[in-house]
Order: structure tokens, then C-alpha cells, then sequence
């Protein structure tokens, strides 16, 4: 089994290609948020990946915690670089919309 510790950023690229599966989004439309809808699909694929671990990427977690009522356990938490939050702040003061760079 892999150390949580070495979840969190020091697995080499062969145990992240064997071990570990990325769910990158899971989107529900806010009408049909808060009944389920979402987590049926996600608990229905994840085992069909066949590794034992899930990687997810989001954004929102802090304020919803969708993926932990999944059932996954949250691990760690990266916080964005200082320089690319300087960048942003330099975009916002040229007038450009941030939220624009997710799209």
C-alpha cells in the first residue's frame, strides 16, 4: 500500500500511471443539484477504473464536499502557487475576468 505521505506529491510517474485514477469534473445542473443525481455515475464508474486511488480536481470542495459524500477520503489539499494568484490579480487589474480562465 502507498503512504498517504507519499500520495500527497512524491509518487513517481509509473505509480501514478499504475496506481492512481483522476476524476477531472462531474457537473449537475444546479436544478437538479442535492438529490443524488451526481454521485450514482461517479460511484458506478470509479470501480470500473480498477486502481486504488481517485485524484479529483475541484475547486469547490471547501463549500462542497460532493466527493467526500461520494465516499472518498479527502487526502490533501494543494494551494494554488503565489505566482499564478499574482498573474490573476494583474489579469483583474487589466480588467480581465478570471473566472474566464476556467473556461
Amino acid at each position: 500500500m502507498v503512504e498517504r505521505k507519499r500520495l500527497a506529491g512524491q509518487l513517481s510517474l509509473e505509480e501514478l500511471n499504475r496506481d492512481v485514477a483522476l476524476v477531472s469534473c462531474v457537473v449537475v445542473h444546479p436544478k437538479y443539484r442535492t438529490i443524488g443525481l451526481g454521485v450514482k455515475p461517479v460511484n458506478e464508474t470509479i470501480p470500473l477504473a480498477g486502481k486504488p486511488y481517485v485524484e479529483t480536481v475541484t475547486v469547490m470542495t471547501r463549500y462542497n464536499p460532493f466527493f467526500e459524500r461520494v465516499g472518498l477520503t479527502k487526502i490533501a489539499e494543494s494551494k494554488p502557487d503565489p505566482r499564478i494568484l499574482e498573474d490573476v490579480e494583474k489579469l483583474r487589474a487589466l480588467g480581465f475576468n478570471p473566472i474566464f480562465l476556467s473556461s
